[in-house]
C-alpha cells in the first residue's frame, strides 16, 4: 500500500475524513439506516414518551452529516470531484491528461531555453 493511500483505499484526505466520520467504528457509532429505523420503531411503540423523540434519536446522524459538510466546504477540489457524474469521469481524466501533457511540453521547452542561455 502506498504511503498516501489510506487503509480504506481513499487517497483524498477530505474524503478519508468523511469516510471515517460516516462509517461504523464502534458500537457507540451505529449505522444511519438501522438507527433511523430503531428511532421510528420506538416512536411507534410509545409515541408519548418524551425520550422517544425522532429529533433526539437522530441527533448524532445530523451532527456527523454537519461535520462532513464542514469538511467539504474546506476543500474546493473535493467539491469539484463530487460534483461530477461517473459518466463524466473518463472525459475529465482525458482533459487533465491533455493539460499535463501541455504543461510538460512547456516545462521541457523552458528547460531547453535555460540550458541554451547558460551555455
Amino acid at each position: 500500500m502506498s504511503e498516501t493511500q489510506k487503509p480504506n483505499g481513499l487517497q483524498n484526505p477530505t474524503l478519508n475524513k468523511i469516510h471515517n466520520t460516516l462509517t461504523k467504528h464502534s458500537a457507540q457509532q451505529p449505522e444511519f439506516i438501522p438507527q433511523i429505523f430503531y428511532a421510528l420503531h420506538q416512536l411507534k411503540e410509545d409515541p408519548n414518551n418524551s425520550a422517544n423523540n425522532l429529533e433526539t434519536a437522530t441527533s448524532s446522524i445530523r451532527h456527523r452529516l454537519k461535520q462532513c459538510k464542514g469538511y467539504l466546504t474546506e476543500d474546493p477540489s473535493c467539491i469539484e470531484l463530487l460534483s461530477t457524474t461517473c459518466e463524466q469521469g473518463p472525459e475529465i481524466v482525458r482533459q487533465r491528461q491533455q493539460e499535463l501533457t501541455a504543461k510538460r511540453g512547456v516545462q521541457q521547452r523552458l528547460a531547453e531555453r535555460i540550458k541554451e542561455l547558460l551555455n
